[in-house]
């Protein structure tokens, strides 16, 4: 009889039951965040009458005259919302069970992927990727349980509206997984046929999520660092390059034209940006980098609203921690680039499903996200157990002593990140939880103030909501939605004088708010009443 680790249905199905068993927590909570919007006031998820709406409108279009300035098409979320809403209604129980499964359905593509990158052979030979070699399925079986419970991840999964997250990295995943096979053993047709399925769920991540357009670059880097034969070897890779990237190339371009057609008006309508000059993004990419490399490797004081500030200069840089994280990076690209190649390719994974989040040309409030994190943790807890190997093939130990040793750090990591994690879950049980808990972290955030705001606010708790309202306003001056609100708490408590201002400050900052000219006439209606 063969081992546990030895079996792939056995370590599949542990791999379910510890996804299920750490975000267990999140069954009992509430809608929170843009769930009240995209889920609670959306009635296009109500009926399958609006999937033409679906299909061929912005993500936000919904709202109609509330629409958010931030345009994406994501389809593939309103069609699982379509779903979820026919099976569970508005109770949020079934909508985090979604989320549980598709987590765990990654945290099995994780382990397939890395059963193939972490074998014996593949770390010798980066040649010779077989499959069918599956003689210790150890290594690969303890990259997807980091990769379940990494508290990093716990934000794509805790959070209703991070199914995009999911989605697109499940898809992204089937399509690499079957590059991969179709790369290492197959041959003309074969390859032709795994080509197209691969960039049919190549489309589908597309649709759940724009960021997945980097998927060639990944195949790119997978091609040239791991099937790439050594120097002087006879074989080459099958299949002419070429023609397994046209599927790619062809899906890609339906996709942007798609997308294109769909958003147009909106992209010609979009607002300015305050730019930064090219020196200063160059740094604050650097920045970016070195903040999320630090949470790949220490995930505490986890935020749901990071408040980024952009570095000016050089100078504030070297003054910045995750500095040494980013040359440390940089210096491991540089010594495995011959020689470590499955190193350097999962190296190469993080920072390639990380480059859409690195645009920071027109910095917003929020660029710094832990969800952009959920694919390239990936490549961290393939590179992680890679790295234990390696460590433990160098070790002076004996055989049994090196794997007693990485079985006992491995149990510790699976300690500390699964009390995080769980922990973690709990703050997205409902708005409180979530926006008290991101005030006391970012209490430099207006957005987190305001947020915080509404959320009394809905509760009837005005006197606290005004303060919240207030410390937005004065973290930021010119937030007229702080205003607006301060507005309406005000006309309600027939606070007119206070009212009046509070709107036309926030038409001062935005003259064509519709909402705060109504409120403005509601409130200069009612002072003349009392006259």
């Amino acid at each position: 009889m063969r081992k546990p680790y030895n079996s792939k249905s056995i370590a599949i199905t542990i791999i379910m039951v510890v996804s299920f068993g750490v975000y267990a927590n999140t069954l009992f909570n509430g809608f929170v965040y843009d769930d009240n919007d995209q889920i609670l006031e959306n009635l296009w998820i109500r009926d399958i009458r609006h999937l033409p709406d679906i299909l061929f409108s912005s993500v936000w279009s919904f709202l109609k005259d509330r629409q958010p300035s931030v345009y994406y098409y994501r389809p593939m979320m309103y069609l699982i919302y379509l779903v979820e809403y026919r099976l569970f209604g508005p109770n949020p129980g079934g909508w985090h069970l979604v989320n549980i499964i598709l987590h765990a359905v990654n945290g099995i593509m994780v382990f397939l992927i890395a059963s193939m990158l972490l074998l014996p052979s593949s770390l010798s030979r980066p040649d010779r990727l077989s499959p069918a070699d599956t003689n210790n399925l150890l290594p690969a079986f303890m990259a997807a349980i980091i990769f379940v419970i990494h508290p990093i991840n716990s934000e794509a999964v805790a959070w209703i509206s991070a199914v995009p997250e999911l989605s697109f990295t499940l898809f992204s995943l089937i399509a690499f997984y079957i590059y991969m096979k179709s790369s290492v053993k197959g041959r003309g047709a074969e390859v032709a046929s795994s080509c197209l399925l691969s960039a049919l769920f190549l489309f589908l991540a597309l649709l759940s999520k724009e960021t997945a357009i980097m998927f060639p670059v990944l195949i790119l880097a997978y091609d040239y660092l791991l099937l790439r034969p050594p120097a002087n070897h006879p074989q080459k890779i099958p299949y002419p390059i070429f023609r397994r990237y046209l599927p790619y190339m062809f899906v890609i371009g339906v996709y942007i034209s798609i997308r294109t057609y769909v958003l147009w008006d909106m992209v010609l309508q979009r607002p300015e940006r305050t730019y930064l000059n090219n020196l200063q993004y160059i740094i604050n990419t650097l920045f970016l980098i070195g903040q999320y490399f630090t949470k790949l490797l220490y995930p505490i004081d986890l935020n749901a609203f990071h408040d980024f500030r952009p570095v000016q200069s050089i100078l504030e840089l070297l003054d910045i921690t995750s500095l040494p994280v980013v040359l440390s990076y940089l210096l491991l690209l540089y010594g495995t680039r011959k020689k470590g190649r499955l190193t350097f390719f999962t190296l190469a994974w993080i920072i390639i499903a990380l480059m859409p989040a690195l645009y920071t040309l027109g910095i917003t409030v929020n660029p710094f996200t832990e969800r952009y994190l959920y694919l390239p943790s990936v490549g961290f807890v393939i590179l992680l157990i890679a790295g234990l190997i390696g460590i433990g093939q160098l070790s002076t130990l004996t055989n049994k002593a090196a794997i007693c040793i990485t079985i006992a750090i491995f149990l510790i990591v699976i300690g500390l990140y699964t009390t995080e994690t769980v922990k973690r879950n709990y703050i997205w049980k409902n708005d409180i939880t979530l926006w008290t808990d991101t005030v006391k972290k970012s209490p430099d955030s207006s957005t987190a103030h305001y947020n915080l705001g509404v959320v009394y606010q809905n509760k009837g708790l005005l006197e606290e909501a005004k303060k919240e309202y207030k410390e937005s306003l004065r973290l930021s001056p010119i937030a007229a939605d702080a205003h607006y609100q301060l507005g309406r708490i005000y006309t309600s408590q027939y606070l007119l004088d206070s009212a009046i201002v509070e709107f036309q400050e926030a038409l001062r900052i935005k003259p064509d708010y519709t909402e705060a000219q109504e409120g403005l006439n509601k409130a200069l209606y009612f002072k003349q009443l009392q006259r």
